[in-house]
């Protein structure tokens, strides 16, 4: 449904899913954490397989590493989204960024420049 919003006019929208995905990046960077350490521990640790009475120690493991790519996939499906919405949801943000220069072909003077510098406008 997020990219029937990205050619929205309506900045907020954007920045409701801009600011969603980044949230689900911080879930998912700890979900892929937490399943980094049990793989880590399990390696360390052969007896707590042995707990697990129907699974055994490759079958664990492989649940495990299977969920850490899970996890790895769903990192990437919640970065892109940001990285293609922050452009349009934040411009103000990102044309603070640049610097305007006077352009005398253009017809841009000087405080002209000042001005949409200070004030991150663009003034073509």
């Amino acid at each position: 449904m997020q990219w029937y919003f990205r050619d929205a006019c309506n900045t907020h929208i954007l920045r409701a899913i801009v600011i969603i995905n980044v949230c689900q990046f911080v879930q998912e960077i700890m979900y892929a954490y937490s399943t980094y350490m049990l793989i880590m521990i399990m390696r360390r640790k052969n007896d707590i397989t042995y707990k697990f009475s129907l699974f055994d120690q490759a079958e664990v493991l492989h649940l495990l590493v299977g969920s850490f790519v899970i996890h790895g996939l769903r990192l990437i499906t919640c970065a892109y989204p940001v990285a293609v919405f922050a452009k349009k949801a934040f411009p103000v943000e990102f044309l603070c960024r640049i610097r305007f220069a006077p352009n005398r072909t253009r017809g841009i003077s000087l405080a002209q420049a000042k001005r949409a510098d200070n004030a991150g406008i663009d003034i073509n």
